[in-house]
């Protein structure tokens, strides 16, 4: 393997300039009057404003009007000798839109200065708003049709839920992780085991109706369906189901109705 030589002292201020000439994210050097006092291509090619532009008025300028309090705070903390290890903030670019930066800042007192990396993550910003939007019209939904989901682990022994389990369960509490016995144990102990059962047959999909008895002493029918993930020996990991109320009071009629009596009592 060949010998690699270490570069003269005198060499790494040329490779400094490369370094900020060639990076991909935005590198600022800023004052604490709150302008930039150079900048590298980057910020060009994101933005669309050249190093004059930017140079030439305060950063706060470019700042979203909603953004610019936070990052006059943010810029106090760092004069006051703070380090900067994620701050996110809105830049204007050129042509009216925004992008979201997000800043790596290093104060140094005695020169008055701060050293900035700022990383384009826009992309990542609006996956992240499109995601929460998908998920409130999920809950929107969910509690038009009622229903509600839930996910049991067993590594941790914990059930998550969304509100509509609560609600339908009746479950004493608000809280939206429970351990299995608690959330289980209004559930008629015959159905119960079925379902178990059910889930350790099919390691997979799973279609499961049951009696739970509520807070009030009646009791309901509900149904959930959902997948099992099974390990090697055919025993549930993490399953994953919706649920969804089939009757709430019992029904009149013949025998060959469902049923939602207490167990051992007759319809």
């Amino acid at each position: 393997m060949a010998k690699v030589e270490a570069l003269p002292a005198e060499s790494w201020a040329g490779v400094g300039d490369r370094f900020f000439g060639w990076s991909l994210d935005m590198l600022a050097v800023s004052d604490f009057e709150g302008r930039f006092l150079h900048v590298n291509p980057a910020w060009e090619r994101v933005l669309g404003w050249t190093p004059e532009e930017l140079t030439s008025r305060p950063f706060l300028d470019f700042v979203h009007p909603e953004d610019r309090a936070a990052t006059v705070e943010q810029a106090r903390r760092l004069m006051d000798g703070e380090d900067c290890l994620c701050f996110v903030n809105r830049y204007q670019a050129k042509d009216g839109s925004y992008r979201w930066v997000q800043w790596t800042s290093r104060p140094v007192p005695e020169e008055a200065r701060m050293y900035g990396i700022a990383r384009d993550i826009t992309a990542l910003k609006e996956a992240e708003l499109a995601l929460q939007e998908s998920e409130e019209r999920l809950r929107l939904a969910l509690r038009a049709a009622r229903m509600g989901i839930w996910e049991w682990d067993s590594a941790r022994g914990t059930v998550k839920i969304t509100q509509g389990v609560t609600r339908l369960m009746e479950l004493e509490s608000r809280h939206l992780e429970w351990s299995l016995e608690p959330f289980l144990r209004g559930v008629d102990p015959s159905d119960l085991k079925r379902g178990q059962a059910l889930v350790r047959s099919l390691g997979g999909e799973f279609d499961w109706t049951f009696r739970v008895q509520g807070r009030t002493g009646a009791w309901k029918r509900l149904r959930t369906q959902g997948r099992a993930v099974t390990d090697l020996h055919g025993d549930p990991v993490k399953v994953l189901g919706t649920l969804h109320c089939l009757e709430e009071s019992e029904p009149q009629g013949d025998l060959g109705k469902p049923s939602i009596a207490p167990p051992n009592s007759s319809p």
